[in-house]
């Protein structure tokens, strides 16, 4: 099923893109990554992940991702090994 609006619990700026939060202090990237991990310059932002499954799927709908932000969500998670 697909939602009709993108992400609508986040503010959009005058242009209408999307502001997502800073993933910074303590949150899901903390708790699963090592600190080394957090200075590498291609992170992604776990709002807009979350926003993108949330958009695509329905908890409890099984999804072959390689990214642990799944389990969080209540979705069943198809490890990739690549």
């Amino acid at each position: 099923m697909v939602k009709s609006e993108f992400a609508p619990q986040h503010p959009r700026n005058q242009q209408g893109w999307i502001l997502f939060p800073l993933d910074k202090g303590k949150g899901p990237r903390q708790d699963l990554f090592p600190p080394e991990a957090m200075e590498h310059p291609a992170k992604y932002n776990f709002a807009m992940i979350e926003s993108i499954i949330e958009y695509v799927s329905e908890p409890d709908e099984t999804i072959t991702v390689t990214s642990e932000i799944l389990v969080e969500m209540d979705r069943e998670v198809d490890w990739c090994s690549h």
